[in-house]
């Protein structure tokens, strides 16, 4: 079911990020201290921008794209003090202490977050095994699943599948969980912001 989390206090850190794959820059909105979360937003001023993924923008085309929907410039956004951030993709050094671990998304409770990529968990690179064969990891469903029970679930596909977990330089692939962000909206009652956090139904199979 879907948790709705509302923030009511006059000062508060929040940050409203708003990760774009976009040929290799992600965009992040950051809201400095200061903002007040009942303050009235329009229901019409975008939050999320996923042209910049969908038709794969660069990070400039993305930031074009965003400034285009609020007039030109973010202080017409209903939230104050809204930036652009650009972070780039990991470098050659960062990927290669890493490209071994393949991301489990969870919600609050722990729970494979079944809004990014509908569960499944998906590993986008070549994966060179133990035994100098290249693999091509397949996806995994994992939507009703918490983390733990996930990440067996990826192990055991990888046994199932004959696909060694251990590659060629001795990194075994690994299992990195991370809490992905709550996602804001705008209440129409009450006109608070408010986090939306998203569970797996298994009873109807969807994600509520």
């Amino acid at each position: 079911m879907k948790s709705i989390v509302s923030y009511t206090g006059d000062m508060i850190l929040y940050i409203l990020m708003i990760f774009f794959l976009a040929k290799g820059t992600y965009a992040l909105i950051e809201k400095r201290p200061g903002f007040e979360l009942r303050r009235q937003l329009e229901p019409e001023a975008p939050s999320i921008w996923d042209a910049c993924l969908t038709e794969g923008m660069t990070g400039a085309e993305c930031e074009a794209h965003i400034l285009s929907t609020v007039g030109g410039d973010l202080a017409n956004h209903p939230m104050p003090d809204l930036k652009i951030k650009y972070h780039n993709q990991r470098s050659p050094e960062e990927y290669s202490d890493t490209y071994y671990m393949y991301g489990v998304p969870t919600n609050l409770k722990g729970e494979v977050d079944c809004n990014l990529n509908e569960g499944h968990i998906i590993y986008p690179w070549e994966w060179i095994g133990s035994d100098g064969s290249s693999y091509e990891i397949p996806q995994v469903p994992c939507a009703g699943l918490d983390a733990i029970a996930c990440c067996t679930a990826v192990k055991k596909m990888m046994k199932d599948q004959g696909i060694p977990l251990t590659d060629l330089s001795g990194n075994c692939f690994s299992c990195w969980v991370h809490q992905e962000p709550s996602i804001p909206r705008l209440d129409s009652d009450s006109g608070d912001v408010v986090y939306i956090d998203y569970s797996y139904n298994n009873i109807s199979k969807t994600c509520d």
